[in-house]
Parts: C-alpha cells; sequence; structure tokens
C-alpha cells in the first residue's frame, strides 16, 4: 500500500468511526464528538491500524521475507601462490509456508477489526465521561436557579420588614431577622455559583466544548453490537487468529538459492564456472513450538473468559440502571408532594404572620424548608433524566 493511499484509508476510517452510532443526534451529540477527537488513547488506537493494513498487504507478496546474496573467495596468495583461485556466490529466496499467507492475512484482518472494536469501546468510555460532567452542571445550575430565587424573595422580605420597622408597624428584631436571611441567602448563592463554574470548567476541559443549555434522552432499544462485547468478541477472533498462525508456522521458512562457482586450479588454467541450485527445508522442533501453542491456548482461554464475564455483567448493568430509574421516578413523586404540602403550608403562615398570629422567624424556617423541598425536587427530577442516560450508556448507545 502506497503512503499517498494509506493517507487516504486512513482519513476515510477516522472520519468513519467519528460518526454517532446512533442516528438522533441530540444536544450533547457535539461536545461527545469533541471529547472524542481530543482523546489520545483513540488517536493512538487509529495510528496502530495502518500497521495492521500494511501487513495484510504484505500477505500478498512474493516472498515473505528479503532475499539475500552471499559472495565468498579463496586462494593460495599467503600459501602455494600457484594462482589458484575460486570465487562462490550465492542468491537465497525465502519461500511461504504451507498456509502461511493465509494465516498472516487473518491474523492482520483480526487486528485490525479488534482495533475497531477497541475505539468503539473506547467511545462509550468517553460518552459516559461527558454524560457525567453534563449531569453535573446541570445540577449544579438547578441550585443556583433554586438559590437565586430564594435570595430574591429574601431581598423582598428584607426590604418590607425594614420599611414596617422603621415605621413602627413591625419590630426591630423582625428586621435583623429578615437581614439575616438575605445574608444567608446571598451566601448560598455565591457558594452554588462557585460550583457551577466548577463544573462548567470541568466540562470544557472534557470536551473543549460550552455544557448545552438543556439535554434530555430518553431510554432506547438495546444496541445489538454493544461496544465492549464487541471488543471482547473481536479480542477472541484475534486471539484465535494468533493461534492459528502459532501453528502454520512452526518452523523456519525453507529457502531455495541460485548458485555459482568459478574456480581454476593454477594461473596457467582457464576459469571453470559451474551453476546451482540449493534447497533448505527446516523441520519442526516440538520443544520450540509447544511453549509457543500453550501461550496462544492461554490467551484464547482468559479471552474467551472475559467475553462471558462481560456478558453477565452488561446485563447486570442495564437491569441496575433500570430499577435506579424506578427508584429515582418513586422519589421524585414523593418529593413533589411533598414540596407541594410545604408549599400551601407556607401559604397559610405568610397570612397568619401578616395577621400577627405567628413570628417573622417561623415564616422565614418555613420558606427554608419549602426551598429545600425545591432543591430536592429539581435534584430528583435529574436524577431520573440522568437514570435514562445511564441505561442507554449500559446499553451501549452514545448520546
Amino acid at each position: 500500500m502506497s503512503r499517498k493511499k494509506l493517507s487516504r484509508w486512513l482519513a476515510a476510517l477516522a472520519a468513519t468511526l467519528s460518526l454517532p452510532a446512533n442516528a438522533d443526534a441530540s444536544t450533547l451529540t457535539g461536545p461527545f464528538q469533541a471529547a472524542v477527537e481530543r482523546s489520545p488513547e483513540i488517536q493512538a488506537l487509529l495510528a496502530r491500524m495502518p500497521e495492521q493494513a500494511i501487513k495484510r498487504d504484505a500477505a500478498g507478496a512474493l516472498l515473505p521475507g528479503g532475499w539475500s546474496v552471499s559472495i565468498s573467495s579463496s586462494s593460495d596468495t599467503l600459501t602455494t601462490q600457484r594462482g589458484e583461485r575460486e570465487i562462490d556466490a550465492e542468491a537465497a529466496f525465502p519461500i511461504w509456508l504451507p498456509g502461511e499467507r493465509g494465516a498472516t492475512a487473518l491474523a492482520a484482518d483480526q487486528s485490525l477489526l479488534a482495533l475497531e472494536a477497541d475505539i468503539a469501546k473506547r467511545r462509550l468510555d468517553i460518552a459516559r465521561i461527558v454524560r457525567d460532567a453534563y449531569w453535573s452542571v446541570a445540577e449544579a445550575r438547578e441550585k443556583l436557579a433554586l438559590a437565586e430565587r430564594r435570595l430574591g424573595i429574601a431581598r423582598t422580605l428584607a426590604a418590607d420588614t425594614r420599611r414596617r420597622a422603621t415605621a413602627g408597624q413591625a419590630a426591630e428584631v423582625d428586621a435583623h431577622i429578615a437581614d439575616a436571611e438575605l445574608s444567608d441567602a446571598e451566601a448560598a448563592v455565591a457558594a452554588r455559583r462557585s460550583e457551577l463554574n466548577e463544573a462548567v470548567i470541568d466540562f470544557n476541559g472534557k470536551t473543549g466544548r460550552k455544557p448545552p443549555p438543556a439535554f434530555s434522552e430518553r431510554p432506547m432499544s438495546q444496541n445489538p453490537a454493544h461496544p465492549s462485547l464487541r471488543a471482547l468478541s473481536a479480542a477472541v477472533a484475534k486471539a484465535e487468529a494468533e493461534r492459528h498462525l502459532v501453528e502454520v508456522i512452526d518452523r523456519d521458512r525453507p529457502e531455495f538459492a541460485l548458485t555459482t562457482k568459478t574456480d581454476r586450479g593454477d594461473r596457467d588454467e582457464a576459469y571453470n564456472t559451474q551453476l546451482g541450485a540449493r534447497v533448505k527445508i527446516p523441520f519442526a522442533y516440538e520443544a520450540v513450538n509447544a511453549p509457543k501453542r500453550a501461550a496462544a491456548d492461554g490467551s484464547i482461554i482468559a479471552a474467551r473468559a472475559e467475553l462471558i464475564a462481560a456478558e453477565r455483567a452488561l446485563k447486570s448493568d442495564v437491569d441496575r440502571a433500570r430499577a435506579k430509574l424506578d427508584g429515582a421516578r418513586r422519589q421524585l413523586s414523593a418529593i413533589e408532594k411533598r414540596h407541594t404540602q410545604l408549599t400551601a403550608a407556607v401559604v397559610l403562615i405568610e397570612k397568619a404572620q401578616q395577621a400577627g398570629q405567628t413570628s417573622l422567624g417561623e415564616l422565614i424556617r418555613a420558606r427554608v424548608q419549602m426551598f429545600d423541598a425545591a432543591n430536592a425536587r429539581a435534584l430528583a427530577r435529574i436524577a431520573v433524566e440522568r437514570a435514562q442516560s445511564e441505561i442507554n450508556q449500559a446499553q451501549g448507545i452514545e448520546p
């Protein structure tokens, strides 16, 4: 394969591998693809692919290795000085072992497929990282929005209470309590804003992009070619191909050589030239081959065991993700009821406080409870969205 052809092939392959696995692009697809392009692991895997492609092409070569030329010369210059001369030359050519071409091509093909499967698996690993980073941002956004809402109400309450205290319609202690609530709300906003900034920086560091304003995905059907299983299946096929290659290449390659010999007995004789051929036929040696076969068999057994374990683990991961989604939905339902109940209680306490039947401190405590419930409700909603996302992740579906 020429360098120009190889470059075009690699560019086309990289473009193909950068396409999303599912056709329904979401708002997280762009950052995900950006993270894939930035991944040094994927770049390293892509860089190894031309090697296997070249090995596959090499299996079609005329010779399995380079040929060699050897020349030797002898004379009686330092001994009898009769003018005796002899020059030997040989051109040796290695020969493919029976079945070596096919076994070499198969091993290269399986190595190439294994690299492609490893890239798909790494893409899924990156998908998990990007999803987790986004949900951290989403949680921080919700917390900040609720803190800012609490701050707005606290400012209104503090201003109103200070005005009433100045007019003699409220106690000075109520004004201080309202000011304290305002300070607490300001501190909460500062903390939540810092958390959001950190989450956004983390997302940008992983993807090179800003987090999308919104993202939601619904559980999709199981990916029939789960990247993790595909990678392990490819590893099994690769180990089997390498075992077959070990079986085929069980000795040194045969060698065919053309020889020529030119000599004379003394300086009065004419040179005599002879042409010939030589064939070298090596034999297998069990003491060398047995350890190689044992190592290859061990690789196959290990790869198959990992595949079986991964199949069981992935089924468990999907079941666990579905159970988590069910639990998150139940929790959200209960939290929404609590929030509704606390909201109704705050309305009643506000009326009672305005009528002088309860203290301002009681109203503030009730509002804090209501905001805590609102915060829990927002996080529970995100937990449901996140659980749905985790189901797709477990099923091998990219965002």
